[in-house]
């Protein structure tokens, strides 16, 4: 009978062919090699299908699975659930993990027993690969529960959990288009305490095709109703455990003591940061430009 590996790690793709094998090598390579990677395809149409059965073919720690239906939040459900070992990590199919990553957060997630989700600090990088600035996170429990009510204190790529912890909180909910990744760590947080790892142990793409660029809009709306879910679950359990549903756009305005108005100027601001940061992305992308400014696209945001 085989033996449950220590580690999960879980990944969804859907078309992701451009940077897939990179984010697959990053972690067979990992010094830590008692893991699964579960991999769910999210109804690719591209090459990723065949990129992932060469994988499977050539390393056994690899399981394939398929879901039709679109959806990050369900793809991770259905990895997690298929999966048996204690730790579960994430990482998506355009981003790297760093060789020793998976070492570094179990052992201290092991040496603390109260401590159940471990993020890290992340290099922010280019389509090429080529590191183009320092993404920074809170270390510290404390701080992160400060930042924790108004932005997302992890890099989801980043994140390791312990199972126990992560089935306790009730998972990913189902359903959830964007910001599954903030749901689950608010519902997480009452019942462990959270870390980022002082260094940088992944590396996060940012290229135009990414979710995070394409639905900007989409991704403020969700944030929105997730801070006045959180208000609203404090207001009437005093914490976050048992998270209602996300508020009416209407009722997160009052919770959140915002307007229409207002959030219409912040979602606006919101997408010009999001075009001026591709921008100085692919600047910094050019040897010529990097070199002559390398603390603005070198240092740490």
């Amino acid at each position: 009978m085989a033996s449950v590996p220590r580690i999960a790690a879980i990944l969804a793709v859907k078309n992701g062919a451009d940077y897939l094998g990179e984010a697959v090598r990053s972690i067979l390579r990992q010094t830590m090699g008692d893991f699964e990677l579960v991999i769910v395809d999210n109804g690719s149409t591209d090459e990723t299908a065949e990129i992932l059965s060469g994988f499977a073919r050539q390393d056994k720690r690899i399981r394939l699975l398929f879901l039709p239906d679109p959806g990050l939040s369900d793809c991770l459900r259905l990895g997690i659930a298929n999966s048996a070992a204690p730790y579960l990590a994430r990482l998506d199919a355009d981003d790297l993990a760093r060789p020793d990553r998976f070492a570094l957060q179990m052992e201290r997630l092991e040496a603390d027993h109260g401590l159940g989700l471990m993020g890290s600090q992340v290099t922010m990088i280019d389509n090429r690969s080529r590191p183009l600035a320092r993404l920074t996170r809170p270390t510290h429990d404390p701080e992160i529960r400060r930042l924790m009510s108004r932005l997302v204190p992890f890099c989801h790529s980043s994140v390791m959990m312990k199972r126990e912890v992560y089935e306790r909180a009730g998972g990913y909910r189902p359903g959830i288009r964007y910001g599954e990744d903030w749901d689950l760590w608010l519902r997480m947080a009452p019942l462990t305490r959270m870390a980022n790892h002082e260094e940088a142990l992944v590396s996060y793409r940012v290229h135009g095709n990414s979710i995070s660029q394409r639905y900007a809009v989409r991704f403020s709306i969700a944030q929105l109703r997730l801070r006045a879910a959180s208000l609203q679950a404090q207001q009437e359990l005093g914490s976050p455990d048992g998270f209602p549903a996300r508020p009416l756009m209407r009722e997160s305005f009052a919770l959140v003591r915002t307007s229409r108005e207002e959030f219409v100027r912040e979602i606006k601001t919101h997408v010009f940061k999001q075009a001026l940061k591709k921008l100085l992305f692919a600047l910094g992308a050019m040897p010529i430009v990097s070199r002559a400014f390398p603390r603005l696209f070198h240092a740490s945001p």
